[in-house]
């Protein structure tokens, strides 16, 4: 599970008992929103910039 940290500006994945595996930096001061995309190899994150456009980044999935 992936969850989007607007305070950190990381997107944190987790296990579903809520253990945190991992913090990614996706280079944004405030992700809000995640999606994954239909086929599951990506995962699209969006940046809440107050008074600006939004900003939509991409990235892939890596599976260990």
């Amino acid at each position: 599970m992936f969850v989007a940290s607007l305070g950190t500006g990381t997107v944190v994945g987790m296990t579903v008992q809520g253990e945190i595996v991992k913090c990614h930096d996706v280079g944004m001061n405030g992700p809000y929103t995640i999606s994954v995309t239909q086929d599951g190899g990506h995962i699209v994150v969006a940046d809440d910039v107050s008074g600006k456009d939004t900003i939509i980044k991409l990235f892939k999935m890596e599976y260990a």
